[in-house]
């Protein structure tokens, strides 16, 4: 056990805390083994160090599954607060604009502007010539 310890083989502080307390449970276990190989006549305490066993193994049991049950909740906050950051920025990413998009909205600026000054002028100028004025006229010469 001592060994374990200084070694530490585990990454995780929690992990290896956990495993230091199975160790613990087992040898303890294996104590409560020892009584019933025939060591003890009085059945009172047979049946004493039965109940001491299994409250031992349910102990063990549930702690075992609480940590399980722990860190797994633990992954699925984690998940879902990736998940809720992916989606921020790929939202953001929408909101973005490229370099393409960014161009193609300065050049309908410039065709509206274009558009309404073409039709400004067209406004502006009469097709019909102005009264008592003829206009010019191609005559075309009967030769």
């Amino acid at each position: 056990m001592i060994a374990y310890v200084a070694v530490n083989p585990h990454i995780d502080r929690k992990r290896t805390l956990v495993e230091i307390f199975n160790e613990m449970a087992l040898m303890v276990a294996m104590y409560h083994l020892a009584g019933w190989n025939g060591l003890i006549d009085d059945p009172t305490t047979n049946f004493d160090m039965g109940y001491s066993f299994i409250g031992l193994l349910l102990v063990t049991l549930t702690i075992n599954i609480g940590v399980i049950v722990y860190r797994t909740v633990e992954q699925w906050r984690h998940k879902r607060a990736v998940d809720l950051s992916r989606r921020l920025v790929l939202e953001q990413l929408k909101d973005v604009k490229t370099v393409d998009q960014i161009e193609a909205e300065k050049k309908a600026i410039r065709q509206k502007i274009r558009d309404e000054f073409i039709k400004k002028r067209m406004t502006e100028a009469s097709p019909l010539p102005a009264k008592g004025k003829s206009g010019k006229r191609n005559q075309v010469s009967d030769s």
